[in-house]
């Protein structure tokens, strides 16, 4: 189970990422329109160092202040954010 490295959970009404670090040969994380929330819920996602592409576009937390910058900060190796580069 470990060994998966693209993830798609889009719509399934999730409130955050129990469990993820599990999956730490996972690049790409699709988990659009879910529940996601809050800040701490990115955290569970520092311990995936080779995630490169996260899309958690249509949840709750992509509409907060600062959503964008503050994930950059925790996840400093993605290359892809919400279906955009990283420059």
């Amino acid at each position: 189970m470990n060994s998966i490295k693209c993830l798609k959970i889009d719509d399934n009404g999730l409130r955050n990422f129990a469990n993820i670090q599990k999956l730490y040969k996972l690049h790409h994380l699709f988990a659009n329109s879910n529940r996601i929330n809050d800040f701490p819920d990115i955290e569970k996602l520092v311990d995936l160092p080779y995630l490169k592409e996260l899309e958690i576009s249509s949840n709750p937390i992509c509409r907060k202040p600062g959503y964008r910058q503050a994930v950059l900060r925790k996840l400093p190796l993605l290359l892809y954010l919400d279906g955009k580069v990283i420059i």
